[in-house]
């Protein structure tokens, strides 16, 4: 993983890509990013006969890691930011597939703060889903948390909570019931671990709701939310300080507000929260006038509404603040699904305003997501 050359942290850029073809007939996936200052947009590599699943930034914002079906093979890449040193870090037997379940909140491919190790989930499909830990440096892959065919459950990495701590969602493979419960597992208790070896830290049977962590990872924000058919939804964010604990303070609420998504992220020396409103039901006529995205204080304080665009969408592969708010803390980019003329990235200021249009899908461009921000 080489340093490039000259490399000043200047510009925020907007990094994206696009798949063309199907999942199953890829044309190609490019990647791409945006200037927010310049307006202009660099393609950064455009990769044949590939589909993306999904993508993430590194936290020095020079690498992204790519799972991606290859000549219809399952495989983690990495290529730096300006497309240069793509490689392979694994690729699965024929037949097996590194899953990636944005239905889960985020997907379960999930790359460490310090850019040291990778964890993703393999074997669902098979019916013994297993969570891996690959290291980069050695190419290392171990199996930290090994699935049965007899398991009801199955446990898929969210995001890291800091360099050796995962947190993990639990979910039913084989019904429709949401992911729920939240667990902890530690990579210093080694490898092969059990399910004994978990620490649950929320319990849930809800249909919408998410979390984030603190950046010192120390607090859990857990956002709630009810979407009703012919009203406002109503949601609230509670805290869990430390992180496990049984007492959680309510430090937001409304009854206006369908808090669906929920994100740590830092506004200008402190930490604060984005979050998305949505009231929906399907079938039901709805009422949307509070959808959008939001910015609150940690402490519930200062609640400021970003935009009104609908079916906003925060990034459906990372966590990390990068992941949704540019390094500087003075942009930030969603992936809406602007029905009916399908998803797009959008970009914004944290100041307020409107939201410029990055990409849409089109008739070439079957699928567009957003990866996050870098700057150059």
């Amino acid at each position: 993983m080489p340093g490039l050359a000259f490399f000043a942290p200047g510009k925020p850029q907007a990094v994206y890509f696009t798949n063309s073809g199907s999942p199953q007939a890829p044309t190609s996936a490019t990647l791409k990013r945006y200037n927010v200052q310049t307006k202009a947009t660099e393609t950064i590599i455009s990769l044949p006969a590939t589909w993306i699943y999904d993508a993430q930034l590194s936290r020095d914002g020079l690498w992204i890691l790519l799972n991606a079906s290859v000549q219809n093979r399952s495989a983690l890449q990495l290529v730096r930011i300006d497309g240069q040193h793509l490689q392979t870090l694994y690729c699965t037997p024929a037949g097996a597939n590194v899953q990636s379940l944005p239905f889960a909140g985020t997907t379960s491919t999930q790359w460490s703060p310090d850019q040291q190790y990778i964890t993703f989930v393999s074997g669902l499909d098979q019916g013994t889903p297993s969570v891996f830990l690959l290291t980069l440096k050695s190419g290392r892959l171990d199996t930290l948390l090994q699935g049965s065919s007899s398991s009801e459950v199955a446990y898929l990495p969210r995001t890291w909570q800091d360099d050796t701590h995962i947190i993990l969602t639990s979910m039913h493979p084989h019904s429709d019931a949401p992911p729920a419960d939240l667990y902890l597992l530690d990579i210093k208790n080694g490898t092969e671990q059990s399910e004994q070896k978990l620490q649950r830290i929320l319990t849930t049977n809800e249909l919408c709701w998410d979390f984030d962590s603190s950046s010192d990872a120390s607090q859990l924000f857990v956002n709630h939310c009810q979407q009703q058919g012919s009203a406002p939804g109503s949601g609230r964010i509670d805290l869990f300080s430390p992180i496990g604990s049984n007492h959680p303070k309510t430090i937001f609420s409304s009854t206006q507000l369908a808090i669906s998504h929920i994100r740590t992220i830092t506004y200008g020396k402190t930490d604060a929260l984005l979050f998305s409103a949505y009231n929906t039901i399907v079938g039901v006529s709805t009422e949307h006038s509070q959808d959008g995205l939001w910015l609150v204080r940690t402490d519930g304080s200062q609640l400021r509404r970003l935009t009104s665009y609908p079916y906003i969408n925060l990034n459906a592969f990372g966590q990390y603040p990068w992941s949704n708010v540019s390094r500087d803390g003075q942009y930030y980019a969603v992936a809406p699904n602007s029905s009916p003329a399908g998803r797009s990235v959008m970009v914004g200021s944290l100041n307020g305003g409107p939201l410029t249009q990055v990409a849409i899908q089109s008739s070439d461009i079957a699928e567009v997501f957003l990866v996050g921000w870098t700057a150059m």
